[in-house]
């Protein structure tokens, strides 16, 4: 499966959790300035986590998922080619196609996946129901289908949870807003 998520929450805890609960995760990794790769690798390792960069393993991501391991990536930034565009706060963005092309071509589901740090500084961690591509629909379909999914429910979790959202960016600001899909 893949477990979906965005920079929400402490992200970072969600595969050693799911270590710890027995389900191998895997995790795509996209490079970091200076040491902070390599310290952000050493603790996921640490926790039972194994990291893969995510421009150069598509086919071992494959290959985990016809083995039936768990993927975790997030799927909240601008969509780097412009390919898919989408609504998102009804606003027009650009999405990352990636995920939801891993869970056709793997034939697997998308788990939408969210942590929440409670005020007791605890963390909760919620799985949605999955999302499974469509037979019936052709890819671009089947993606733009399982996109809007994961951006609905992803909208859901920072209206109900708005200061576990983490952006260092404007999300809004890489696209005319009068671009439709």
């Amino acid at each position: 499966m893949i477990s979906i998520s965005a920079h929400f929450g402490n992200w970072e805890l969600m595969g050693p959790r799911a270590a710890v609960l027995g389900l191998p995760s895997h995790v795509l990794t996209v490079r970091q300035a200076g040491l902070a790769e390599e310290l952000l690798n050493e603790y996921r390792q640490a926790k039972g986590v194994v990291p893969i960069s995510r421009w150069n393993n598509l086919r071992y991501v494959l290959r985990l998922l016809k083995e039936n391991k768990t993927i975790g990536v997030l799927n909240d930034q601008h969509g780097e080619y412009n390919n898919l565009i989408l609504e998102f706060f009804g606003r027009k963005v650009s999405v990352p196609a990636g995920p939801a092309n891993f869970a056709i071509l793997g034939k697997t589901a998308l788990v939408p996946t969210f942590i929440v740090r409670q005020k007791d500084y605890s963390h909760v961690l919620y799985f949605e129901p999955p999302l499974y591509p469509d037979p019936k629909l052709d890819k671009k379909a089947n993606v733009a289908m399982l996109n809007k999914k994961y951006l609905s429910i992803l909208e859901k979790y920072l209206r109900a949870f708005p200061e576990q959202g983490f952006w260092v960016y404007n999300r809004f600001d890489k696209l005319p807003q009068s671009r439709a899909s």
